[in-house]
């Protein structure tokens, strides 16, 4: 039989088959390695858990308020003149405890951590036929809650057979329930034989003298969710219920509220109750931030911003940045980094003069200047710690081509707290730091220039955030485009396919007038020769062993224009008139 396979589907009948791909409609990325992490305190999120932010508008849903809110907030929105990040990781520091409710068969618990969980108030009405109505909302956040009615009975019984005292009961047996119906016949279904409603429902239905619907909000509960007792018949009906375990199905998909089911008789709640216990808990301790670092081990990400300016804090992130950048864990990334507050602006030069000393590193960034915001809390003018320039920073970095420096763009603040005067601004990024500064010229208070911490050479690869990145991408889609090849065999053919895949991959990211995005580039040597953008790429099998292949490569990458000098040079002439 004649086949073919399209679309990821193997199509075996003749004809014209066609599909739409849409991929070239989304705005490309360079692997998955675009976000920034912001690890912070906040009113929301799951502490010490990652909560992922992909649109302005989440940030009053999920992390309500507090500083981690703010941060995220200008990590993508930090610039009218560069785009910031589309999706920020963050990482809630600290111990936030739940508000809870006891309701009598269970522990009801809020899903907001800390002070926020205490605005959810609710209802449970018991209904005469033992099933609960359950009603919440969340005033601090204004937000309607769950509407949910009838929880309990899942399965609605009827006895269609000929005998006058039908039977219906449920055993357990250390757990495992035992529906038995008696009529004229007896049937008998445990969990072994149909394991979920649905499926004992569709059992029911097959006999001759039984039939069953589903009913109520729920579908498809375990079996051994049925309560187990003896049910009575009216008019030969009867409902099967999971009791009170029905609220905590149903609160499941819940985003304020969830419900742990211990057993017992629930508890009547009629008018509104708001829950209790919810706080945020001590001053989170350098153990807590360590934990929460940690956390950013299981993901990608372009950058990591820290809310704090803490030297111990800040020093472990350094240490996180480093090695889940190194050859063994292969997740290269950026620590943007500053200190807290200060009352001068000379002690303000020797934090962050400590900090790059401290730091210092090819992927860290240390910042040099306090910004002035709109507060979130009272909409007015508030000078924030520097760490709030580094998370504009790394969002305009991360939310832009590799290639792209935020050297000389615009940042979208009131002011900074110190102007910084030209020698001043030397000694700053002299030191290693990342300065701003007030362009008299575009009316704008701007990035000085985008450098690294890196201090021990000129070399502008190592130095300027944008040369650390454009070869942090080059080393991941290079490594990106191999990995399938792990595991094939060692060959002439294999590694014919790995330079093909390599030259692939460096020839996509040849700078020219039709692909300008590109982040190697072609020149001339000192010799005035003409250069390619890459050369001398070798792959060699047996480089370390024989499960070891080699690839090298020499490239050429792009670099920002950061300083156009002009001379211009006056000479005298003649001016003639007569009449």
């Amino acid at each position: 039989m004649s086949s073919i396979f399209f679309a990821n589907r193997r199509i075996s009948v003749p004809g014209v088959v066609s599909t739409v791909n849409v991929d070239a409609m989304e705005q490309p990325t360079l692997g998955p390695s675009r976000s920034v992490t912001v690890i912070a305190t906040a009113l929301g999120g799951k502490p010490q858990d990652v909560t992922v932010i992909r649109a302005l508008d989440e940030i009053r849903t999920k992390l309500i308020g507090g500083e981690g809110a703010k941060l995220v907030e200008i990590t993508m929105n930090p610039s009218q003149q560069l785009a910031g990040a589309s999706e920020v990781n963050f990482i809630r520091v600290g111990n936030p405890t739940q508000a809870t409710a006891d309701l009598g068969h269970g522990i009801l618990k809020s899903k907001l951590y800390g002070k926020p969980g205490n605005a959810n108030r609710f209802k449970q009405i018991i209904n005469t036929d033992g099933s609960i109505d359950f009603y919440s909302e969340n005033t601090f956040l204004n937000v309607k809650g769950e509407d949910l009615r009838g929880l309990g009975p899942v399965i609605d019984l009827t006895y269609v057979g000929s005998n006058s005292i039908p039977s219906v009961t449920i055993t357990d047996d250390g757990g495992d329930k035992t529906l038995t119906l008696v009529g004229d016949d007896t049937n008998v279904f445990t969990a072994d034989m149909v394991n979920r409603t649905e499926d004992l429902i569709a059992a029911i239905n097959s006999t001759a003298e039984w039939s069953a619907r589903a009913v109520g909000l729920l579908r498809n509960v375990p079996l051994n969710d049925l309560l187990a007792q003896t049910y009575t018949l009216s008019g030969n009906k009867t409902k099967l219920t999971i009791g009170g375990k029905a609220l905590q199905y149903a609160l499941e998909d819940s985003g304020l509220l969830e419900f742990q089911f211990t057993g017992g008789t629930p508890t009547a709640v009629n008018s509104w109750k708001f829950m209790t216990g919810g706080s945020e808990g001590a001053t989170p301790t350098l153990s807590d931030w360590l934990a929460a670092i940690e956390v950013a081990k299981r993901f990608e990400t372009h950058s990591i911003v820290c809310g704090t300016g803490n030297p111990l804090v800040l020093a472990a992130a350094k240490d996180h940045v480093i090695s889940q950048s190194d050859a063994r864990h292969r997740k290269e990334r950026f620590l943007y980094a500053g200190p807290t507050k200060s009352t001068t602006k000379t002690g303000f030069r020797a934090s962050v003069q400590e900090l790059c000393k401290t730091l210092g590193k090819e992927n860290v960034v240390v910042v040099a200047n306090e910004p002035a915001l709109v507060s979130r809390d009272t909409g007015k003018r508030e000078v924030y710690p520097a760490y709030y320039y580094a998370a504009m920073l790394a969002g305009m970095k991360a939310g832009n081509r590799p290639e792209i420096s935020p050297t000389n763009k615009q940042l979208d603040v009131f002011d900074f707290n110190y102007s910084f005067d030209i020698d001043e601004l030397e000694d700053l990024l002299s030191m290693g730091a990342c300065p701003a500064h007030f362009n008299e010229i575009s009316g704008n208070w701007v990035c000085t220039q985008a450098i690294t911490t890196y201090t021990a050479s000129n070399n502008a690869v190592l130095t300027k955030q944008q040369g650390v990145d454009v070869a942090f991408t080059l080393s991941k889609l290079v490594r990106y485009r191999l990995d399938s090849e792990i595991g094939e065999r060692g060959n002439q053919a294999t590694v014919n396919t790995i330079l093909n895949k390599v030259v692939g991959v460096l020839n996509e990211q040849v700078s020219t007038i039709t692909n300008p995005d590109g982040l190697i580039t072609p020149g001339v040597n000192e010799k005035g020769e003409p250069e390619p953008a890459y050369k001398n790429v070798k792959v060699i099998y047996g480089a370390g062993g024989l499960d070891v292949v080699g690839v090298t490569y020499e490239a050429h990458p792009v670099g920002e224009v950061a300083f156009i000098t002009v001379t211009a040079y006056l000479t005298p002439i003649r001016i003639i008139a007569s009449a």
